[in-house]
């Protein structure tokens, strides 16, 4: 067959009129248009042939197979990214995938992201379907007073102070309260897998108190104090006396009254009348001591050491002082893991050493922190008592001889903040305890003990001790 002035080069041809089809197959190695009109084309009898002939220049490259990924992950309308590339949202089929081994990522804000290695195969569809774990955050509310009922969103968590796990990522309300305390509330903004903090004192409520109130006084070995005076904002005219039992009745008009105490022999106390009043300590006008070194006045207890009148900072017994981190020496404007010099580092016990002892440092002499064992001594041996001294909380030790101690609840610092002064008192000993260190941890509501914290890094109070 000849195709005039359209096939060059042909290499073979079949067909013709004995084709049911009557085509004719050409296979050339150069072909000039796709397709030839059968006029143009002779059989060799010289009979026109009248159908298209279909022309092939040979086999063509077959094309590269592919498969399919469909993903169903929840929650709906999560983001896919297939090798890095963002392809839609679940759910979701992505065609045209090569044969082989892809990253398929899937997001979404608020959720923790997941993703997972799919094994693609030739005109094949891998199913992937699983679920987005919500991400989450935690609150650490550390309001005063201690035990304030904490609310998020409406739902009551606990008592501060209380750290709040598992929190949606966003915006939660926050609300604290108290008994004759002015409610505070807080939005917060919780982000994944971090800790936010809310703080802050709640005021007492402004309200007609118009009521009875009653106690006791006492001196420092818990004898009953007689005829001292109890006055509301010191006006004799309103006032009472204590009786042969240190026993008083009151009458008070509001909450933001304040009693005074007075005896010629004693300090005179000033207290809220939102106070607690069933046992009020008195203190001698002159403080009691046992001797000095370098200076620093100190108690004999009755103990293996000899304990001092005044935390490190402080010019009175009742005197917060300074708030030291484990193993230094000096204060600072914030307290984090970061700024700390002995966070996680390993430590012996550094008593006396004026590198890490905040007291030999500060005071010098035979001056040091208390060891464990001498915590717990002062714990075990001595009778705590919640007092007021100088207007301010803290217990009274009293040791087996009698001679007493006044430890203010001085509270502690954290980051740039100063938390539940007034209600806690923390005390460092100069024992590590793995990566943290043994502390005297006391509050308002009778709990004492020496325990231990894996963190260095929150500035506490120091009260010296000496053999």
């Amino acid at each position: 067959i000849v195709a005039v002035g359209v096939i060059i080069g042909a290499r073979s041809c079949s067909g013709g009129t004995g084709d049911p089809d009557n085509q004719v197959t050409i296979v050339a190695d150069t072909i000039a248009v796709d397709t030839v009109a059968v006029d143009d084309l002779v059989s060799p009898d010289k009979r026109p042939i009248e159908k298209i002939v279909q022309l092939q220049s040979g086999a063509e490259d077959e094309p590269e197979p592919t498969g399919s990924v469909s993903v169903s992950c929840t929650p709906k309308g999560s983001t896919i990214k297939i090798d890095g590339k963002s392809v839609g949202t679940t759910p979701k089929d992505i065609d045209g995938l090569s044969v082989g081994s892809h990253r398929v990522e899937v997001s979404k804000d608020g959720y923790e992201s997941k993703s997972w290695t799919i094994n693609v195969k030739a005109n094949g569809t891998s199913y992937l379907s699983d679920a987005l774990e919500e991400s989450t955050g935690s609150i650490k509310v550390s309001c005063s007073p201690s035990g304030s009922t904490i609310k998020i969103d409406g739902k009551s968590v606990g008592t501060t102070p209380k750290e709040i796990d598992g929190l949606s990522v966003g915006s939660h309300r926050v609300e604290v309260s108290k008994d004759g305390y002015e409610s505070r509330s807080w939005t917060v903004t919780v982000s994944a897998n971090t800790t936010a903090s809310v703080s802050g004192d709640l005021s007492l409520e402004q309200k007609s108190a118009d009521r009875m109130v009653s106690g006791r006084v006492l001196d420092a070995n818990r004898e009953p104090i007689i005829g001292a005076t109890i006055t509301i904002n010191g006006n004799i005219k309103t006032g009472a006396l204590t009786g042969f039992d240190g026993e008083f009745k009151l009458r008070v008009p509001t909450n933001d009254a304040t009693i005074v105490i007075t005896h010629v022999d004693f300090k005179t106390l000033e207290i809220s009348a939102s106070s607690e009043l069933s046992t009020i300590i008195l203190f001698p006008r002159k403080t009691a001591k046992s001797g000095s070194i370098k200076g620093r006045d100190y108690v004999d207890l009755g103990l293996s050491v000899k304990w001092a009148t005044c935390n490190v900072g402080a010019s009175s017994p009742s005197g917060y002082g300074n708030y030291y981190t484990w193993g230094e020496t000096s204060t600072k404007s914030t307290y984090t893991e970061n700024n700390s010099k002995t966070y996680g580092k390993n430590f012996g016990d550094i008593a006396g050493d004026s590198r890490y002892d905040a007291a030999r440092a500060n005071w010098g002499g035979s001056w040091r922190l208390p060891t464990m064992e001498e915590m717990v001594e002062l714990k075990d041996k001595c009778i705590w008592t919640w007092a007021i001294q100088d207007g301010y909380n803290g217990y009274l030790v009293t040791g087996p001889n009698g001679n007493s101690i006044f430890l203010p609840a001085a509270g502690y610092r954290g980051g740039s903040s100063l938390y539940y002064r007034g209600e806690v008192g923390r005390y460092w000993s100069s024992s590590p305890y793995y990566s943290g260190a043994y502390f005297l941890f006391f509050n308002d509501i009778e709990q004492l003990n020496v325990l231990t914290g894996l963190g260095r890094h929150e500035g506490y109070s120091v009260r010296p001790v000496s053999k």
